[in-house]
């Protein structure tokens, strides 16, 4: 039987539906933010990168760079659309 690197299907809690899965970023996920219209989500995580998808397609916009480390948080203002991510500061 050959193997596959497709991981093992996961099992959602119940009344709980997967709508997108998003390819093209292999690494752990911390954070995600929709924009206020909801057609843009954000994602940070182990990568040190932010990823920006269309939320509708998953298809992946942009990456953006510039974090060392891990990207413990990303965020949208409400009102005004502005983007922000955090993470650790120590090298």
């Amino acid at each position: 039987m050959a193997k596959t690197n497709k991981p093992a299907p996961r099992v959602l809690p119940p009344g709980v539906k997967l709508f997108r899965t998003l390819e093209g970023d292999q690494s752990i996920a911390y954070s995600l933010a929709f924009d206020p219209g909801g057609g843009m989500l954000a994602s940070g995580g182990l990568g040190g990168t932010v990823k920006l998808w269309e939320a509708r397609s998953g298809k992946l916009l942009r990456t953006l760079e510039g974090h060392r480390r891990t990207v413990w948080g990303v965020a949208f203002d409400l009102q005004s659309g502005a983007f922000a991510s955090g993470g650790p500061t120590a090298l």
